[in-house]
C-alpha cells in the first residue's frame, strides 16, 4: 500500500474504523489531509471530505473537543462555497448535530438536524434508505428535548415510510403465484409449477431487509411510548421492534442491543425486573464484547443495570454499575451531558436510600444544575430531579425547602402533561400519562397534609392543585368531545361520524365473537386490534387537523377564589382525595389515605385527614354488602329481614358518618345543598344514607350532587337550548326469544307502565316521544334528537373484571375485558336473540357507544336500570362505566342507580321525582322524593331500609340549578 497515495490512506483509515481502532486511523487521516491540501489547495471538496473523515474519528472517540472545530471548518467552507454535495451535506450536517447535542448546544443541533431533513426531503423520489433515517434522528432529538408532539409525529412518518417499502417484493412474490395458477387452471399442469410456487412462497417467509428498519422505528416509538406512559403500546411495539431487528441484524449486533433496551426499559417500567435483567444483562454483553465498543453505549447499559438492581433493593450492586457508568462518561473531553446528569440523579437516589443525606443532596443539585444547563429549566427531567430533591429536604426535617421543591416539580410535571396532551389523543394515553406521573402530586399532598394543615394560605394553594389534577382527562376529553360536535369542518366531521360508526363496531365484535361459527379467539382478537387502531387513527387525525383540541387543560382557571364565585351562597363543596403517602426515607409509596378539602363562603376552604383508605374502604364495602343482604331478603319469596340485616346496615353507616363526614361537619353548618367530589371506592357510596349518632340520615340534612372533580362547577354558565324533543322515554323493551340463545333478560313491564306514568306529570313538556317493545332499539336511541330529558328504564349490565356475569356473552374472554367502558351497559330490543354475523343491532349499548352519542345540552338523563352508577374506579379519575360515559356526551345531569333497583319501590320514587321536578331543580326533587319514600316506609314496616330508598344519586354541576 502507498501512503502517499490519498486513496490508499483513505482505505487504511476506513479499515481502522470497521475494526474500531479509532486512534490509530488517526495519523492517516492526518496524512491524507496535508496531501491532498498541498494539490488541491485547502477549499476543495477532498479536503473537505478528509476533514470530515478525521473529525468522525476524534467524534467515535469521544473526543468532541478535537472533533468538533474540525467539522465547524468544514460547515463554514460549506456554508460560503457549497463545497459539499446535497447527500453529503446532509449527512455531515447529522454527524456535527450529534456532537453539538452531547456538548449541549441544541439550538444549533436543532437547526443542522433540520436543514439535513429539508436536504433528503427535497431528493427526487426520496425513500426509506435515506428519508425515514433522518426523520428517526431528529424525532430522537426531539424527546432528547422533551418535545413529544413532535418526536412522535416524526417516528410515525419514519415507521410509515419504512412500511410502504416493506412489502413490495412480498406483493410481487402473491402475484406471480396467482398467476401461475390461473395459468395452471388454464393450460399448464399444476405439478410442474409446483416448485416455483415452492420457492416463491419461501421468499414470503424471508425477513426482508427494511423489516430491520420497521424494527428500529418501532424501538423508537416503543422507547416514546414508555417515556409517556403508555406501557401497553410501549411493550407491544418493543417485542415487534425485536422480532424485527434480531433474525437480519444477528443476535450481537449494536442495534439488537438498543432492541434488548428498550424492552428491559419497559419491563422495568412494569415492576417486571425478572424479564427486565437477562435483558439489560445481554445488552451489556453485546456492547462490551461483540462489537467496537462505544464507551456512550456501555455507560447506559450500566445505568440501566445499576437503576434496575436499586429498584430490586440491592443497593450496592446498583452504587457499583452507576460509578463504573459515571467514569465512563467522566473521560469525555465535554462530560456535561445529560447522560451525566441522570447517572449523578441515580446515585443521588442510592445515597438517599442509605442514609448518606449529605452526600445524597450534592449530588442531586450537581445532576439539577447540569439538566438546567443543557434541557433547560422546563424540561420533564429537572422537574423529576426537583421532586426527588425535595423528598430528601423532607427526610433532613426542612419542610419548607421540600415543599418550595414539590410546587415546582409540580408545575413542570403539568407542562410535561400538557405537552403529552398535545400529542396523543386517545383516553387511553392521556389517561396512563397521568397516571405515571401521580407520584408528583402524592409527594405534595402527603407534605402538605403533614406540615401545614393550618397554613390557611398553603391550604388554599393545595386546594387549586387538587384541582387542576383530579379529573384531569375526563376534562381534556369532555372539552375535546364538545369541540367535535360544535367546531369540527365538515371534513373532519366526517371521521368524527365515522369514528362513532366504528365504536359501535367494536362493541358489537367483542360482543358476538364467541358466537359465530369458524371464528377462532386469535381472529377475534386481531378484529379487536384492527378496530380500535382505526378508531385511534381517526382521532389522531382529527386531533392534527384541529389544533384547538390540544388546548383542553387550560380551558379554566382553576382558581380557589373563581370556584367560591361560582358556588351558591347556600352550598358547600367537599372534594375528596385518595392519596398514598410517601415514606420519605425510603422514597417510596406506602399505604394510602383519605383526605377531604371542604369549601363554604362561611369557612373558606379547609383541608381534613380522614385517615386510612383501607379502614374507611372496608366500612364502604360493609355497608354495601349488607345493603345488598338486605335487598336480597326482600325480593325473595319469603322476606326473612332480621334484626341482624337492619343492625349490621346501621352500624356500617353510622360508623361510615363518623369517619368521614362528621370531622369536618362543622365547616357545612347553615348549609342545605353540598356538592359531592368522591373518590375512589368512595363513588359507589349512597351518601345520602350514611346516618349519624341519631339515626338520621344525611338526605334529611342536605340535597346532595355528585361531581368527579370541583372543577367542574367552574364556567358552567346559563345556556339556552331549543330541543325538537323535550322529554324521550324509552321503556320495556321486546328483547326477543330464541331457543338456541343463553341470554335471558326479562320483560319489563312496569318499566313501560312507569314511563307512562311519568309523561301524565309533564303537562309543560310540548314534545314526548315513547319507544316501547320492537322500537325500543339501541339504533332508535342514537338516531334521535337530542331531548331535553332522556329517561331510559332497561335491563342495565356491569361486568366484574374477574368473574362472569348471567345473562351476558363470552364471559372468558380477556380482550373485552380490559376496556372498562364495555364491560358495561344498557340493553335494548332484540337482546335475546341469537348472533349471527349479519346482526346490526344486537341490542346491548355498552359505554363506549354511550360515550360517542351527542347529548350536548340535554339537561337530564335518567337511567332507571340497575348499578347504572357501577364500573371500574380509578383514583383521581372516577368511575369507568355509564357514569363516565354519559358524562363525555355533554349531559348536564344523570341520574343513576348504585345496585339493583326495586321492581314495587322505584316506580313510586321515580313518579315522585318527576312531580318535584316541576318546581325544584334535579337534586333537590331527588331528595325530595327520597324523603317521601323513607316516610312511607317507616308508616309501611316501621323503619326505611336503606336498599328500598337510596339507590339513586344525581351527579352533575347543574345539579341544583332549575331544569
Amino acid at each position: 500500500m502507498d501512503f502517499n497515495n490519498p486513496l490508499d490512506l483513505d482505505r487504511h483509515v476506513k479499515g481502522h474504523i470497521e475494526i474500531g481502532k479509532f486512534a490509530e486511523g488517526i495519523p492517516y487521516a492526518l496524512k491524507a489531509i496535508k496531501l491532498r491540501e498541498q494539490v488541491l489547495g485547502p477549499a476543495h471538496h477532498d479536503v473537505a471530505i478528509s476533514r470530515i473523515t478525521l473529525a468522525q474519528l476524534y467524534d467515535k472517540m469521544g473526543d468532541f473537543e478535537r472533533a468538533k472545530p474540525l467539522y465547524e471548518e468544514v460547515l463554514e467552507l460549506h456554508d460560503r462555497t457549497t463545497v459539499l454535495a446535497e447527500s453529503e451535506a446532509a449527512s455531515f450536517f447529522t454527524d456535527l448535530a450529534f456532537v453539538y447535542e452531547w456538548i449541549g448546544n441544541f439550538d444549533e443541533a436543532e437547526e443542522l438536524l433540520e436543514r439535513a431533513l429539508y436536504i433528503y426531503e427535497q431528493t427526487p423520489d426520496p425513500h426509506d434508505q435515506i428519508l425515514a433515517p433522518a426523520l428517526d434522528t431528529l424525532g430522537s432529538f426531539y424527546e432528547d428535548m422533551g418535545n413529544f408532539e413532535k418526536a412522535r409525529s416524526l417516528y410515525k412518518r419514519a415507521l410509515s415510510i419504512h412500511e410502504n417499502f416493506y412489502t413490495p417484493s412480498k406483493k410481487k412474490a402473491i402475484t406471480a403465484i396467482k398467476d401461475i395458477v390461473e395459468k395452471c387452471q388454464k393450460t399448464e399442469p399444476m405439478s410442474d409449477a409446483l416448485p416455483v410456487i415452492s420457492d416463491l412462497l419461501n421468499s414470503l417467509q424471508v425477513p426482508e431487509p427494511s423489516s430491520m428498519k420497521i424494527g428500529m422505528s418501532l424501538g423508537n416509538l416503543a422507547n416514546l411510548y414508555r417515556v409517556m406512559g403508555d406501557m401497553e403500546s410501549a411493550l407491544v411495539m418493543s417485542k415487534r421492534s425485536l422480532k424485527l431487528t434480531a433474525p437480519i441484524l444477528g443476535r450481537r449486533h449494536p442495534q439488537v442491543a438498543a432492541s434488548l433496551d428498550n424492552l428491559a426499559d419497559v419491563f422495568c417500567a412494569m415492576g417486571d425486573y425478572k424479564h427486565a435483567l437477562p435483558l439489560y444483562r445481554r445488552a451489556l454483553n453485546i456492547r462490551e464484547k461483540h462489537y467496537a465498543p462505544q464507551p456512550r453505549d456501555i455507560a447506559r447499559s450500566l445505568h440501566n443495570l445499576g437503576a434496575l438492581y436499586a429498584a430490586m433493593e440491592d443497593f450496592e450492586v446498583a452504587q457499583s454499575f452507576h460509578e463504573r457508568a459515571l467514569e465512563i462518561q467522566k473521560l469525555f473531553p465535554f462530560s456535561n451531558h445529560p447522560d451525566v446528569a441522570v447517572s449523578l440523579h441515580s446515585l443521588a437516589q442510592l445515597y438517599h436510600r442509605k442514609g448518606m443525606w449529605d452526600e445524597a443532596l450534592s449530588f442531586y443539585k450537581h445532576a439539577i444544575s447540569i439538566a438546567e444547563h443543557l434541557l433547560g429549566p422546563e424540561h420533564p427531567s429537572v422537574g423529576s430531579f426537583i421532586k426527588d430533591q425535595g423528598l430528601l429536604y423532607q427526610v433532613m426535617d426542612k419542610p419548607q425547602e421540600a415543599l418550595r421543591c414539590f410546587e415546582r416539580s409540580l408545575v413542570l410535571q403539568k407542562k410535561y402533561l400538557e405537552s403529552v396532551f398535545c400529542t396523543v389523543a386517545t383516553e387511553r394515553q392521556k389517561l396512563a400519562c397521568a397516571q405515571s406521573g401521580v407520584s408528583y402530586f402524592y409527594s405534595y399532598l402527603s407534605l402538605l397534609s403533614k406540615e401545614f394543615i393550618q397554613d390557611n394560605y398553603l391550604i388554599q394553594c393545595g386546594f387549586e392543585v387538587t384541582l387542576g389534577w383530579k379529573g384531569l382527562v375526563l376534562e381534556a376529553q369532555s372539552k375535546a368531545n364538545e369541540i367535535a360536535r360544535n367546531r369540527l369542518s365538515q371534513e373532519s366531521r366526517k371521521d368524527w361520524d365515522h369514528r362513532l360508526a366504528l365504536l359501535g363496531k367494536l362493541s358489537q365484535e367483542l360482543e358476538h365473537a364467541p358466537n359465530i361459527q369458524r371464528r377462532t379467539s386469535k381472529v377475534d382478537h386481531q378484529r379487536y386490534r384492527v378496530l380500535q387502531e382505526q378508531v385511534e387513527d381517526i382521532e389522531e387525525r382529527l386531533f392534527k387537523d384541529n389544533r384547538f383540541f390540544t388546548k383542553t387543560l387550560n380551558a379554566n382557571t382553576k382558581s380557589y377564589e373563581n370556584l367560591l364565585a361560582e358556588l351558591p351562597r347556600d352550598a358547600g363543596l367537599v372534594e375528596f382525595i385518595k392519596i398514598y403517602d410517601v415514606d420519605f426515607v425510603e422514597n417510596v409509596i406506602t399505604k394510602p389515605r383519605y383526605l377531604a378539602f371542604v369549601l363554604s363562603h362561611n369557612h373558606r376552604v379547609e383541608l381534613i385527614d380522614l385517615g386510612s383508605a383501607y379502614e374507611i374502604e372496608q366500612l364502604v364495602s360493609k355497608a354495601l354488602s349488607n345493603i345488598q343482604l338486605e335487598l336480597n331478603e326482600f325480593e325473595s319469596e319469603s322476606p326473612r329481614v332480621t334484626e341482624g340485616h337492619i343492625q349490621g346496615s346501621r352500624y356500617a353507616l353510622k360508623t361510615l358518618f363518623n369517619k368521614i363526614w362528621q370531622p369536618f361537619e362543622k365547616y357545612l353548618s347553615g348549609l342545605s345543598k353540598v356538592y359531592i367530589s368522591p373518590d375512589g371506592e368512595l363513588n359507589l357510596l349512597p351518601f345520602a344514607a350514611i346516618m349519624d349518632s341519631r339515626g338520621q340520615y344525611l338526605i334529611e340534612r342536605y340535597s346532595l350532587a355528585y361531581l368527579t372533580s370541583g372543577k367542574q362547577l367552574l364556567g358552567q354558565g346559563k345556556v339556552q337550548h331549543a330541543f325538537d324533543i323535550e322529554f324521550l322515554g324509552v321503556a320495556n323493551p321486546d328483547f326477543g326469544f330464541d331457543p338456541d340463545c343463553s341470554n335471558r333478560f326479562m320483560p319489563l313491564p312496569s318499566s313501560q307502565k312507569e314511563v307512562e306514568s311519568i309523561l301524565s306529570l309533564l303537562p309543560n313538556y310540548k314534545q314526548k316521544q315513547l319507544l316501547v317493545g320492537t322500537a325500543a332499539t339501541k339504533t332508535a336511541l342514537k338516531l334521535a334528537k337530542t331531548p331535553r330529558v332522556l329517561h331510559l328504564a332497561t335491563h342495565g349490565f356491569f361486568l366484574q373484571e374477574q368473574q362472569g356475569s348471567e345473562g351476558l356473552r363470552h364471559e372468558n374472554d380477556d380482550t373485552r375485558r380490559r376496556n372498562s367502558l364495555l364491560r358495561s351497559g344498557l340493553v335494548f330490543a332484540g337482546a335475546n336473540r341469537r348472533i349471527t354475523a349479519e346482526t346490526t343491532d344486537d341490542g346491548y349499548l355498552t359505554a363506549l357507544e354511550v360515550s360517542g352519542m351527542d347529548l350536548y345540552g340535554t339537561e337530564l338523563v335518567v337511567l332507571s336500570a340497575c348499578r347504572t352508577g357501577f364500573g371500574e374506579v380509578i383514583d383521581g379519575e372516577g368511575v369507568f362505566g355509564l357514569r363516565r360515559a354519559f358524562a363525555l356526551t355533554g349531559a348536564r345531569n344523570l341520574m343513576m342507580s348504585l345496585w339493583r333497583i326495586s321492581e314495587e319501590d322505584t316506580p313510586h320514587q321515580v313518579r315522585a321525582f318527576y312531580t318535584y321536578l316541576q318546581e325544584h331543580p334535579p337534586a333537590e326533587a331527588l331528595r325530595k322524593a327520597q324523603l317521601e319514600t323513607i316516610d312511607s316506609l317507616r308508616m309501611k314496616i316501621g323503619y326505611a331500609p336503606v336498599s328500598l330508598w337510596a339507590p339513586f344519586i344525581m351527579q352533575g354541576a347543574y345539579a341544583f340549578d332549575t331544569t
